[in-house]
């Protein structure tokens, strides 16, 4: 089944990509080359941490200060963003103010994703940024917050994408009764040295504060694939020969954070799912690598595993067993394709799940079960945004794509009920 034609305005997007918290047990997976790790928050509830700045009901004010060389040094690295596509990237000292707050010390900060860096505006500074409250000052943080992720709002319109994408996923629950794990999200104001560069989004970091709170007791592994390891189409002998497979966090830090890490469960999966059925089942949460590629198929993103490889982060929920947790929606409501995605050639995941009939009978009702009501949250999470934004972004364009999403959204609704055959590669 052909794509439907994307807008003019979102086609330049499409061109430059190719050059709410709650226990659950299903997710999928919300790019970027994060070099995160994190700790687990404690406390009560494990979901209380960093309420009051991804409060999305209003529009937060962010301040980062440098020393003079090293924003220089910042905009000399983010105008030549190839050369500094792999990590690590330099964190520099800033210090910082949350709305009207000032943090006792400097905090780090360093740019951060790939394509949303390359084609970055340069000319104004409006970078993607990465902060880390206790790069510079150990132990310090913010609301329980260890860092705190800035998307720039690239042209004029990917931040309320990004607002209306992650709010239908948090919004959706799988089944009727499990909530999806997702990051929240908040418009900001960003100024740094003197420079207002505009409206951002403060989007959650995933590490082991998401996983407390999504997952009880979260005793797994958390990686993120990046190329070319991202198809998790090699054979894996070990970790550190295993390209771009980004660990990020495991339960080991909570006691030491410098304790070796066992990477023979994530080397066991990779290996196994390239047997195919029904060995790939008894290392993956079948039902959560299914709903987050639903998830981006429902809500017309180009921008993840099924197209380029990526924008996932791998999570051992259980011994052995890994699920998916989305990441990078701000190209959502772009193309959508048919319910099996753009293409399978290549991708494990997608070869042997998507091939198998149970298996997209099951993915079809995930599909359809998100999109009954996909279509009122996204509309509802638009008008929240132009509330808050209306007078920083286009209003039409953001009806054109709101438009968009509603015939994408009802369109594949429709396919799903039908019943979908069996993806071919």
């Amino acid at each position: 089944m052909n794509a439907a034609p994307a807008p003019a305005p979102l086609l330049l997007a499409i061109a430059l990509a190719t050059a709410g918290c709650g226990p659950a047990s299903l997710t999928l997976g919300a790019g970027d080359d994060d070099d995160s790790t994190g700790e687990s928050s404690g406390g009560d509830d494990p979901c209380s941490y960093g309420e009051s700045v991804l409060d999305p009901s209003l529009v937060h004010d962010i301040q980062l200060t440098f020393s003079d060389g090293d924003w220089a040094e910042i905009i000399e690295i983010g105008t030549d963003a190839c050369e500094y596509c792999d990590d690590p990237r330099p964190y520099f000292p800033a210090a910082m103010t949350v709305d009207g707050v000032d943090l006792e010390g400097d905090v780090g900060v360093r740019l951060k994703g790939h394509s949303s860096l390359m084609f970055a505006d340069w000319e104004n500074h409006i970078f993607p940024f990465k902060v880390d409250f206790n790069e510079f000052t150990e132990g310090q943080e913010f609301e329980g917050l260890k860092k705190l992720n800035l998307h720039a709002n690239r042209e004029g319109y990917y931040s309320v994408v990004e607002h209306m994408a992650y709010g239908a996923v948090r919004d959706h629950l799988v089944d009727g009764t499990t909530q999806v794990a997702a990051p929240r999200t908040a418009f900001t104001h960003l100024t740094v040295n003197g420079e207002d560069l505009g409206l951002y989004n403060a989007v959650e970091q995933i590490n082991g504060a998401f996983l407390d709170c999504h997952f009880p007791e979260p005793r797994g592994h958390l990686y993120k694939p990046e190329e070319p390891s991202e198809h998790l189409s090699l054979p894996f002998e070990s970790y550190d020969e295993y390209p771009s497979l980004h660990f990020k966090w495991g339960p080991e830090e909570l006691e030491d954070p410098e304790a070796p890490v066992d990477h023979s469960a994530v080397g066991q999966m990779i290996n196994t799912i390239h047997h195919g059925l029904p060995e790939a089942a008894s290392v993956l949460d079948t039902d959560g690598v299914l709903l987050y590629h639903a998830l981006n198929v429902g809500l017309g993103n180009h921008d993840y595993y099924g197209s380029y490889g990526h924008n996932y982060y791998l999570y051992e929920v259980t011994p052995g067993v890994f699920t998916m947790i989305v990441w990078d929606l701000n190209e959502a409501f772009t193309v959508f394709d048919g319910p099996c995605g753009a293409e399978n050639w290549g991708k494990p995941l997608n070869h042997h799940l998507l091939r198998d009939p149970g298996y997209v009978e099951r993915y079809g009702i995930l599909l359809a079960d998100f999109l009954e009501g996909a279509v009122d949250s996204v509309d509802e999470r638009r008008r929240e945004a132009l509330d808050l934004v209306g007078d920083e972004v286009r209003e039409a364009e953001i009806e054109e794509i709101r438009e968009r999403a509603e015939w994408g959204m009802e369109w594949l609704s429709e396919e799903a009920w039908e019943g979908i055959d069996p993806c071919e590669d």
